[in-house]
């Protein structure tokens, strides 16, 4: 059982309420674990059909320098906390990085599914809603380019 509390009050309150659970934040429907072994993602599924797939997401680690891409295009919304993404464009057959954005709370950010990024952790944790599309590719795993 995952130990929650250190999630401010605001924002356990808030998980509480879009997971339409009363009695406390329920185990994630998938723990996506990071190179070290440890949780780097808490996963919901909220809606999770062909069409459209909505997860709710507790990023609470790093997951080092590898980037990746989502199977469908995807928007992510900032709900608490924040990170830092980090893009790259692909020039030919390689990967040209993009200067990092600090995603802050109530930011909306919209990616082709092609677009590779890693997010890092600008405090303890980042809260976000995740929505992804039809799937139209396989996941894809890159390295970081500096």
């Amino acid at each position: 059982m995952t130990d929650w509390s250190f999630l401010s009050e605001k924002d356990h309150k808030l998980a509480c309420e879009l997971l339409d659970s009363e009695f406390g934040i329920y185990a994630p429907d998938k723990t996506i674990m990071n190179r070290d072994g440890n949780p780097y993602v808490y996963r919901w599924h909220i809606i999770n059909n062909p069409i459209v797939s909505v997860y709710f997401h507790i990023q609470v680690s790093d997951d080092g320098e590898r980037m990746h891409d989502h199977p469908g295009d995807n928007t992510s919304i900032i709900l608490a906390g924040g990170c830092r993404e980090y893009t790259c464009n692909r020039v030919g057959d390689r990967y040209v990085p993009v200067h990092p954005i600090d995603r802050e709370p109530e930011e909306v950010i919209h990616r082709l599914a092609e677009t590779p990024h890693r997010l890092t952790l600008l405090g303890k944790y980042s809260m976000s809603l995740f929505v992804m599309g039809p799937k139209r590719r396989d996941w894809g795993f890159c390295m970081y380019v500096s």
